[in-house]
């Protein structure tokens, strides 16, 4: 199981809560892109968007035409209204709006990402056991 540290099994896994294990599928898909940065909250972490494009990048399918345009963005709240239009092209562009992103909203900025690991999960190999993240609370 990619998701699995060193010495841990399953059933560890399973036990973190939801926002840890999305913490840690985001952080896994920061180091395959090779990327130094890592999430430890979905507030600060996130505002530059920069950790969401990256991600976006690495999970997108190929044929999506998403990219790292965002990057090349220095204002935080366009930067961010980029980074949502990538996701949009993967049909992902739920929950945040760019000010949300920017101010690190914790609860729509877990909404927006649990979403992601929902829709592309984008994991070398089956994560068996994983959960959905039920997000009925959240609305469309």
């Amino acid at each position: 199981a990619v998701l699995l540290e060193e010495g841990e099994t399953l059933e560890d896994l399973m036990a973190l809560s939801p926002e840890e294990i999305l913490l840690r599928w985001f952080n896994y898909h920061l180091k395959q892109a090779g990327s130094p940065r890592r999430v430890n909250n979905f507030r600060g972490d996130i505002k530059d968007s920069e950790c969401y494009t990256i991600l976006l990048n690495q999970i997108a399918p190929e044929d999506s035409c998403v990219d790292m345009s965002p990057m090349n963005e220095s204002d935080m709240e366009k930067r961010a209204d980029k980074m949502l239009r990538e996701a949009n092209k993967i049909g992902c562009r739920k929950f945040v709006r760019p000010k949300d992103v920017v101010k690190g909203n914790q609860r729509l900025n877990l909404a927006f990402v649990a979403n992601l690991f929902n829709t592309y999960p984008a994991l070398k190999a089956p994560e068996e056991g994983l959960p959905d993240f039920d997000l009925g609370d959240f609305g469309e």
